[in-house]
Parts: C-alpha cells; structure tokens; sequence
C-alpha cells in the first residue's frame, strides 16, 4: 500500500497538486486518496512504470498478482529488493505472486518481471493476465485454432479455454519477461 507521501516521495515531489498534474488527475481525487490513507492500486501500477531505477537501487515489488486464485490483487508495495543490471526498466513491473499454481516453474512467493508494454500474444509465453472472477493472475498461453488455452502448470491446478474472439483488450496486462524462485521448503 503507498501513501500519497510515498507516491510523491517516489516521483520526487512536494506538493500534492504536483502529484495530481504529473498523474493527470484533480486535486479532489489526491484528497481522497489522502483520506482513504492509500493511492488506489491502478495509480501504483501507474508510478511504478514512471519512475526510473532509484539510485539507492531498490526496486519496489508490488502484490498484485496470485499464481492461481489471487489472495491479493490491490497493488500494494510488499517489498524492495536489488536486481541484476538490466532486469529493471521503465515499463517493467515487479510483482510478487501467491499460489502454487504456476509450479513448478514459478514457486508460491516468487516475483516475476511484468513487461506492460508488451501484451503482444505469443503462444507458449507467460503472461501476467486479467480474469474477471480472479483479477490478475500469472498462467501460460498457448494457441490453438479458434481459442487460447489459458494454463496453470500444477496439474491440479484449473487450466481453461478461452475463444479468441471472446478476448477482451484487457485481458493481457502484460509479458512475463523474467522471474525469481527462492524454494523455501526445508
């Protein structure tokens, strides 16, 4: 969860109507993310993509995604970490996903880099995708003829069809272009 202070710490302001002219938004919505203590999940995203690498190196991992049903789709910051040169750039969002469902390729917990700027659909790739009745979640695409087969790895996982046509603009949020495991099992 990011504040508004936060939010303008991050993107180097003061003022909370410099904070509404760089989002583009009203100085009405800024009071009421004041009021409600936190900026909504959508405008996290959003700062996320402006900010460039922070010169202590840090990089904030949000919670927005779940491998499988998401326990948790707001946004909220939960972490930062140092990555490796070049895992980071403008347009690429760090999430941290739950669920197991991505096994055992992608580990409950573990962070994967999210290209927003790339939702072009290659079969086989992972992606991080919006589905109505879960939010955003982690699953593999693959083509067939007339339909996508959207893929939980665990095979006791769901995995489903989708027809093509059927696809909404949102439905892919954007390509997962790397991922990080840490197996905490003992």
């Amino acid at each position: 969860m990011l504040t508004v202070d936060e939010a303008k710490q991050l993107l180097g302001l003061k003022e909370d109507q410099e904070l509404a002219t760089e989002l583009k938004r009203s100085t009405g919505a800024v009071g009421n993310w004041r009021a409600d203590g936190k900026v909504p999940a959508s405008i996290e995203l959003r700062i996320s993509e402006m900010i460039e690498k922070p010169k202590d190196g840090l990089i904030p991992i949000f919670h927005m995604a779940g491998a499988g049903p998401p326990r948790l789709s707001s946004g909220a910051v939960v972490a930062a970490v140092t990555l490796p040169e070049g895992f980071y750039r403008l347009g690429i969002v760090p999430v941290k996903i739950f669920g197991n469902s991505m096994e055992p390729v992608m580990l409950d917990g573990s962070i994967v880099g999210v290209d927003l700027h790339n939702r072009e659909y290659i079969s086989g790739k992972y992606y991080a995708v919006w589905l109505d009745d879960q939010g955003a979640v982690i699953k593999k695409l693959s083509s067939e003829p007339g339909k996508v087969f959207v893929e939980s790895l665990n095979k006791n996982e769901h995995s489903f069809y989708i027809n093509r046509e059927a696809i909404e603009d949102h439905f892919i949020l954007g390509r997962v272009i790397w991922w990080i495991n840490q197996d905490t099992e003992k």
